[in-house]
Order: C-alpha cells, then structure tokens, then sequence
C-alpha cells in the first residue's frame, strides 16, 4: 500500500485496492472487528495462545463469541489450531496464526487497530451491568458561570 492509502474505506470495509489481493474468503473474515482482534492478540503473544489467555487479552468477549470467531478464521487458512490431545474440547486447543508474515494483512491491522479499539470499548460500556453505571457522574453538556451576589445586586438597581 502506498503512503496515502488506507487498508479500509471510511465505512469500515476493505479498500477495493486491499479487495482485490485477498482471497474473498479471508476477505469476509478480515471484515469482523472481532476476527482481527484476535489476530492483533494472537501477533501481541508471539506464541500459540489457548481461548483462556484471548479472553483475558480482549476482555468484552465472551468464550462463545471468540469460539465462534476462531472457527472462522481457521475455516478460511487464517489460523490452525493443535489440541493437547485427541479427546480434548476447543477451550483446550491452542491457537496460532497462519497470515500474520503477510504484508497486507499486517497492514490491515494495523490500520483498523484504532477503529476497533474504540468500538470494543463502546461495546463493553454498553453491555456493562447498570448497577456500575449508575454510579458514574455524567460529562457537563455545557459550563454554567454562577454569579456573585454584587452581580444579583447591581442588576435589581435601577
């Protein structure tokens, strides 16, 4: 990509330029905030992680939903996943990332990181429990200058 591009449009989508390089597969997946959340935790790690350690890494989810978000990934290339054993469930397996060398997809990460950020910390605030948020002082919409008594006196004089 060159300096003045960007990895996504305005509206959050892939960049046509971005579109046409990737496998519409991997494409589809890259276009969930959550999926290239996991990729940015899996990349912070540096290493294979379980759903335990992603959960605490990308604290809003829930294990359902990165469940759910890993199976994609993996359906598309983007991540494999080895279990301890033979037996074991998928809150076992261990994740690692198949695409994180690749430049546009490092790039894309990169670019959507702020976005997604946001995103997940407005999704948390609005699932958050009411009783936390009941105790939170709300932000003035506008500052109210008080005046003085000598203020009240001087306008009352005719």
């Amino acid at each position: 990509m060159g300096k003045g591009e960007s990895a996504h449009e305005g509206n959050g989508r892939l960049s046509r330029r971005l579109q046409a390089e990737l496998d519409p597969d991997l494409q589809s997946a890259l276009d969930s905030p959550v999926r290239r959340d996991v990729l940015r935790a899996i990349r912070r790690r540096g290493q294979s992680v379980s759903i335990s350690e992603l959960l605490a890494d990308l604290h809003p989810y829930r294990q359902g939903q990165l469940e759910y978000h890993l199976q994609v990934l993996r359906r598309v290339g983007a991540v494999m996943s080895r279990s301890a054993n033979a037996n074991s469930d998928l809150a076992s397996a261990r994740y690692s990332s198949t695409v994180l060398e690749n430049g546009p997809i490092l790039a894309i990460l990169r670019a959507t990181k702020r976005r997604d950020c946001e995103q997940r910390d407005a999704s948390a605030t609005a699932n958050a429990s009411p009783l936390l948020t009941m105790f939170r002082a709300p932000r003035p919409v506008r500052t109210i200058r008080l005046r003085s008594q000598r203020e009240l006196d001087a306008e009352r004089e005719p």
